[in-house]
């Protein structure tokens, strides 16, 4: 087989993955000719691409992983940007709340002086996100 990429051109999503329309179901390219070169993929596993080529499908640059993996290629590859796992509470990239603003919400709460919409709607996050702060799931205690 050539070590060149095999480019689908075929439909494609908007992240360049080729797609295959077969027996009323939707698959990405570069999985279906790991099955049809390679072999089945066990469920739960990912089919990685060592070029990091969306659109190739040469079964000799595809390779199963797990989610896990497949985040690490592609931090490593400099496609996506992984957060330090340390890095929590309001220094964490996606943090919409301060320390102070949690600690706010949980006096408030934990007296039933407001319902947990009501806190979700004042400081714009959603109402999962208040409850998991009050039960101590998110913004864990210190």
């Amino acid at each position: 087989m050539s070590q060149d990429c095999w480019y689908w051109f075929g439909a494609k999503n908007e992240n360049g993955y080729g797609h295959i329309h077969r027996g009323g179901k939707d698959y990405k390219a570069h999985r279906a000719y790991y099955e049809r070169f390679i072999g089945p993929i066990p469920d739960g596993l990912c089919v990685l691409h060592k070029c990091d080529n969306p659109s190739c499908v040469n079964p000799e640059h595809l390779f199963l992983g797990t989610k896990k993996d497949n985040m690490q290629d592609a931090s490593k590859k400099g496609r996506i940007q992984v957060p330090h796992p340390r890095i929590q509470g309001e220094l964490h990239h996606q943090a919409k709340l301060t320390q102070k603003q949690v600690e706010d919400i949980r006096a408030r709460y934990i007296p039933r002086k407001v319902t947990q919409p009501q806190l979700a709607k004042e400081y714009g996050v959603a109402v999962s996100t208040v409850g998991m702060i009050v039960c101590g799931a998110n913004w864990k205690r210190s």
